[in-house]
């Protein structure tokens, strides 16, 4: 009962000073529209994305007509490339080195002619190779060499008269259908809103010393265990309205349109994870709160406890393996130690593939860490709060 109490008297604090409450509330969908603004310019101008800069050294006519193949190839209707020819290798090297190309190409002198020898059945030198210039670590470099090689091959092979090139198939993934880059991305921006709730319960807690209200708490003889329940049901309230607000603003945003992923029984997972991984999240701001004095402390100490749980976990982008131990055929790796990392995998199995007996490791992960972080924070507010 004293639980349900408290829960009442947090949720009215919000509601009379609502500036907090905002703030949580907004930020769900703020975060869904930053990534629409981002996505957009990436689905509709992906020649933005694929600068490619040519020195074309070869005199002849199949250099040129290379240029204008690359200059042809469209994604939706629309150029997926931006090709500019250049005079020098120098110039080129300088627009690489200022991220202003992802890579240059380079067509080597004598490659008409290799290519009429091979369609005459002329044995010759070996024909001269395409070739690639540019930082290999680069991302865009990696992406714009991936998309277009196979072009460049598959011209080359047919200019050499060895007939058309034959491509490989992709197969999307079960339950993905057409979905998009924006729709894979909306359930871990969910996971990281809910983050947010550890510099509010955190707040919420530290407001209540100092308005004096602990020394109240302590003479009724109520537990921080009470007093966690109570606040962690207050802000459960918050995680279902954020992740409502979130999800209805990708969802008008086009989320999930022709696929899947507006299947109910997604749906009814996807909210199931987030308000569950919520749990372990008001937790940590119980450990937040034990050790602030004031608002700025908890949100200082807030955001130290965030930010790796958002980086180190899978959310904006792959983490690599590191096992530490098995149990059965699955390896337990050292991410899987941060809850945020069990609560994406959960989703993007139910939820982006539809795959619900994937289940059963990330949320029984995720309700262990729960217990120990829960445990942790009653108890350690407890004893630096509650008693004097």
């Amino acid at each position: 009962m004293n639980a349900f109490r408290i829960a009442r008297k947090t949720l009215m604090e919000y509601l009379r000073e609502p500036q907090l409450f905002l703030f949580i509330l907004s930020g769900p969908p703020l975060l869904v529209l930053l990534w629409y603004v981002i996505f957009l310019p990436a689905k509709d101008r992906l020649g933005d994305y694929l600068r490619i800069q040519v020195v074309n050294r070869d005199s002849g006519a199949e250099g040129a007509a290379l240029v204008d193949m690359l200059r042809a190839i469209e994604f939706e209707g629309k150029p997926a490339l931006d090709v500019k020819v250049i005079g020098a290798e120098d110039q080129g090297m300088i627009s690489l080195r200022e991220a202003k190309a992802g890579l240059m190409l380079i067509i080597p002198s004598g490659f008409t002619r290799a290519l009429e020898d091979a369609r005459a059945g002329i044995d010759g030198e070996p024909p001269a190779e395409i070739e690639y210039a540019g930082d290999t670590a680069s991302f865009n470099y990696v992406f714009a060499k991936g998309y277009i090689d196979p072009y460049i091959r598959g011209y080359i092979q047919v200019q050499s008269g060895l007939g058309p090139p034959v491509y490989g198939k992709y197969k999307f993934l079960p339950g993905t259908g057409t979905s998009a880059d924006f729709d894979a991305a909306i359930p871990g921006l969910l996971v990281f809103s809910l983050l947010f709730l550890i510099i509010s319960s955190a707040s919420s807690l530290v407001q209540e010393e100092m308005h004096r209200t602990l020394t109240r708490f302590r003479l009724a003889r109520v537990s921080g265990f009470d007093l966690v329940a109570g606040v962690g049901l207050a802000q459960m309230v918050l995680a279902v309205m954020e992740v409502t607000i979130g999800f209805l603003t990708a969802v008008l945003l086009g989320y999930g349109r022709g696929t899947d992923l507006l299947q109910p029984m997604r749906i009814l997972l996807l909210f199931g994870v987030s308000v569950l991984f919520a749990v372990p999240v008001v937790g940590l701001g119980m450990i937040t709160a034990a050790f602030s004095r004031n608002d700025g402390d908890a949100a200082s100490l807030g955001s130290i406890l965030l930010v790796p749980m958002v980086f180190l976990s899978g959310i904006l982008f792959p983490m690599p393996a590191v096992p530490l131990f098995a149990i059965g055929t699955r390896a337990v790796g050292l991410y899987d130690l941060i809850p945020s990392t069990l609560a994406s995998e959960a989703i993007r199995k139910a939820v982006t593939l539809g795959d619900a007996s994937a289940l059963v490791y990330p949320v029984a992960g995720l309700l262990l860490e729960t217990i120990i972080i829960v445990w942790i924070g009653a108890a350690l507010f407890q004893k630096r709060k509650l008693r004097t």
